[in-house]
Formats: C-alpha cells, structure tokens, sequence
C-alpha cells in the first residue's frame, strides 16, 4: 500500500562546513558568505524540529548521503504522518 505520509529530509551541516562548501561552487554567485550565514542561522532549528529525518551531510561525500537517504527512505524512516 501506498505511504499517505510526506516525506522530509534536511540535509545538515555545521556552518563551517557549509561556509567551506560555498567557497568552492563558482556556479552560484548569490551565495556570498553572508547569505549562507543567514540561510544556515534559518534553517538551524532543522536538528530539534526533525530530529529522526536529518541526514549529517559534514562527513560524507555525496553517494554516501544518497546512500543514506535510500537506506532510510526503504525503512520508511523520513515519513511524516499526521498524529
């Protein structure tokens, strides 16, 4: 049967990490240091709001997130359901 529940999965980094990431993506010239700053002080409630959905991307390369995210999404462990 088909899952009714929405599936949510943020990403997270600390923002040193996300600073050092912006450095290296020339394709985005709207992500100066100060946007990133703000955009990650936004989203930072993300850990206590989402706690079991979070995937800690600081450590891992891409494939490994996405291979994260696949594991979990099979188990069923990002699904959001009304209470």
């Amino acid at each position: 049967m088909e899952s009714s529940g929405i599936r949510h999965v943020p990403l997270y980094a600390p923002r040193d990490v996300v600073l050092a990431r912006s450095r290296d993506r020339h394709s985005q010239s709207s992500a100066t240091a100060d946007v990133v700053i703000r955009m990650h002080k936004q989203f930072s409630n993300v850990l206590e709001a989402f706690p079991a959905q979070v995937i800690h991307t600081d450590d891992k390369r891409v494939e490994e997130a996405a291979n994260e995210y696949r594991s979990g999404a099979s188990a069923g462990a990002y699904e959001l359901r009304n209470a």
